[in-house]
């Protein structure tokens, strides 16, 4: 069996990982800021994601 390595094909897969792993961190970002505006649009204000909510009676 002769072992052929490529050095390119690896700096290839490398960067197609790269690649992959900044598309579903910048999905994710786009994601979160997506539900941030529909909670704003909503009427829900940020600091109220902040303050503590009042127990329940």
């Amino acid at each position: 069996m002769l072992l052929v390595f490529r050095p390119l094909e690896a700096v290839a897969a490398v960067t197609a990982l790269d690649q992959a792993y900044r598309d579903y961190y910048q999905t994710v970002a786009d994601h979160n800021r997506a539900q941030f505006r529909l909670y704003r649009v909503l009427g829900q204000p940020a600091q109220a994601l902040c303050e503590p909510t009042a127990p329940a009676k």
